[in-house]
């Protein structure tokens, strides 16, 4: 699975994943399984691979592939709260103050 776009991981649907290796074959062949190449948080470039399918057949592995795509079990995007800042508050708090907050 290749990243769509840039940004951060965002979401990482862990029962797709679960599908996922079960239908390239895990747990009950050996090798058959996902590498996740982006964990949460990671910052990711478009065109990036997110995750890796491996499967003893061919056709196990072209059946998770095609179910990885169509469940896209991460999420890409913009950082969340990036732009969440309204105001910013001038002046230095010192502990012991008084601290006024305005509404």
């Amino acid at each position: 699975m290749i990243a769509e776009r840039g940004g951060r991981v965002l979401a990482v649907d862990n029962r797709a994943i679960a599908q996922i290796a079960r239908t390239a074959g895990a747990p009950d062949e050996k090798g058959a399984g996902i590498l996740m190449e982006a964990k949460l948080g990671d910052s990711v470039s478009e065109g990036e691979t997110l995750l890796s399918v491996f499967a003893k057949t061919n056709q196990r592995c072209k059946q998770a592939a095609e179910l990885a795509e169509e469940l896209q079990p991460i999420s890409v995007g913009g950082r969340i709260g990036e732009n969440m800042l309204i105001r910013q508050i001038k002046g230095v708090y010192r502990p012991g103050e008084r601290f006024i907050l305005e509404r």
